[in-house]
């Protein structure tokens, strides 16, 4: 279960649709798993000068080494000067790369550091009344991102937590995957947000969660009122 912080330190919880229904929740839910199911985009993409299925991410939505969502509603700041941006163009069908709306609701960007061996998924969603980040959005997380594991692999150790990072009332998960070979990944994903969602996630090798992926988490932060 995740504990959701008191009203007094939670800003939308005040809103509407605090309490969604179950359907919608595990709707939602169910369609931000496109998140999880990244991870082993993530770790075929190698180092390719452009991934297949993104483009580079067009210069007017970097400044210096922020990222800046082109609605307008999110920035991310890249730990280094080294990190390169993607737009992910297959993510969704044909939506349109740049933001979600009524037909696509959901479009993502890949960073990655061009220097090193980390990088990160993005994903903003969009939901009018859409869910609060609550127990009624964390329960079934677990059960839902296991059917997104592909069948050559085992799922295990999911932590689910409410964290004030990026921002409060935010969640953070993580779990392992083992592949046959004994090859085993560790998840980590935290998600923000109200009716526009962000998704920040990566994997790594080790159990510690990588240091410079934490520091772009961090740097997250809301440029309207999500």
């Amino acid at each position: 279960m995740v504990v959701t912080p008191g009203a007094a330190t939670d800003p939308y919880r005040s809103r509407e649709m605090n309490n969604p229904s179950s359907t919608a929740t595990a709707r939602l839910r169910a369609r931000s798993l496109y998140l999880p199911a990244l991870a082993g985009l993530i770790a075929l993409l190698g180092i390719a000068a452009t991934p297949t299925g993104m483009a580079p991410l067009p210069a007017q939505y970097l400044k210096e080494r922020t990222f800046h969502s082109p609605d307008g509603w999110f920035a991310v700041d890249a730990p280094s000067d080294t990190w390169e941006w993607f737009e992910m163009r297959a993510f969704d069908g044909d939506a349109d790369p740049r933001w979600p709306e009524a037909s696509h609701n959901t479009v993502a960007w890949y960073a990655r550091d061009s220097k090193g061996s980390e990088d990160c998924a993005i994903m903003e969603s969009y939901y009018p009344s859409g869910p609060m980040i609550n127990d009624s959005y964390a329960d079934g997380l677990e059960d839902d991102v296991r059917k997104t594991i592909s069948t050559d692999q085992t799922f295990s150790n999911f932590v689910v937590e409410s964290i004030g990072i990026p921002v409060p009332s935010s969640l953070r998960y993580r779990y392992e995957t083992r592949k046959k070979s004994g090859t085993v990944t560790y998840h980590f994903v935290y998600v923000t947000g109200w009716e526009h969602k962000v998704f920040l996630q990566t994997t790594s090798a080790t159990p510690k969660e990588p240091p410079l992926f934490r520091r772009l988490v961090v740097s997250m932060r809301w440029l309207q009122s999500p």
